[in-house]
C-alpha cells in the first residue's frame, strides 16, 4: 500500500528530524557588534548597533525560529531601546517566501 509507505517515510523522517534538533526553549548569550538591513538583495543598509542580552529559542527548524529576549537588551551603541524584554522574532527561510 502507498499510502502507508509514505506515512511511514514522513514518520521516520520527522523521527530523525526531532534527534538532531536541540530540546527548546534554550537561551543563548547574543553580542552584536553591527548589524544591516538588505532589500530585495540589491540594497544594503548598515545600522551602527552594538549590545549584549539573551535570546531564548522557542523553536528552530530547517525551514522556521521563534525566540523572544526574556530580559532587556543591553544596548551599548546607537539602537535606541527597542529590543525589551517580551520581543518575540519569527524568522521563515526566503526561499519559502518568494518565488526566484
Amino acid at each position: 500500500n502507498t499510502d502507508n509507505y509514505n506515512n511511514n517515510n514522513e514518520g521516520n523522517r520527522q523521527s530523525a528530524l526531532k534527534q538532531q534538533l536541540l530540546p527548546t526553549p534554550y537561551d543563548y548569550s547574543a553580542s552584536v557588534t553591527g548589524a544591516s538591513i538588505v532589500l530585495f538583495r540589491k540594497f544594503s543598509l548598515n545600522l551602527s548597533i552594538e549590545g549584549t542580552g539573551t535570546v531564548r529559542v522557542l523553536y528552530a527548524d530547517d525551514n522556521l525560529r521563534i525566540f523572544v529576549s526574556p530580559t532587556d537588551t543591553n544596548v551599548t551603541k546607537g539602537g535606541g531601546d527597542w529590543e525589551s524584554e517580551g520581543l518575540v522574532v519569527v524568522q521563515v527561510r526566503m526561499d519559502l517566501v518568494y518565488d526566484d
